[in-house]
């Protein structure tokens, strides 16, 4: 799945699931910043919630639908991602926050891309489409 809006992008890309655990690819990038991790990690049940309230976004075009990794500390959390309302006439943004593990020696220093964008309210569909 691929998103390009203005120059913003934001893809994903199934990697594996086994036993309840999916693991995609995610990338981003926004007017020279980008990140990219190529697998974290989600509860299958997660991306079934995210599912859905995405689907009601895309209906109601209010609110907000958030998926986010396995590990929900915000200090150690690979992606949190809110596709949101930016308004009452149906405008969409994307909040990525994206985190890839790293150590430096023994110290723990991970890399950390935080960025958002409005996207086009037609990418809904898609999304729904492509997290389905």
């Amino acid at each position: 799945m691929r998103i390009e809006d203005q120059g913003d992008v934001f893809s994903a890309e199934f990697v594996n699931e086994h036993n309840g655990l999916v693991n995609i690819s995610i990338g981003v990038s926004s007017r020279g910043f980008s990140g990219h991790n190529e697998q974290v990690g989600f509860w299958l049940n997660d991306l079934e919630d995210f599912l859905a309230d995405l689907t009601t976004l895309e209906r109601v075009r209010q609110g907000k639908a958030i998926l986010e990794s396995l590990n929900k500390l915000p200090e150690h959390r690979e992606l949190r991602l809110e596709c949101f309302s930016l308004d009452k006439l149906g405008h969409m943004g994307l909040d990525i926050e994206l985190l890839r593990i790293r150590y430096v020696g023994n110290q723990y220093r991970p890399y950390k891309v935080s960025l958002a964008f409005e996207i086009d309210p037609g990418y809904l569909p898609y999304l729904v489409s492509e997290f389905s």
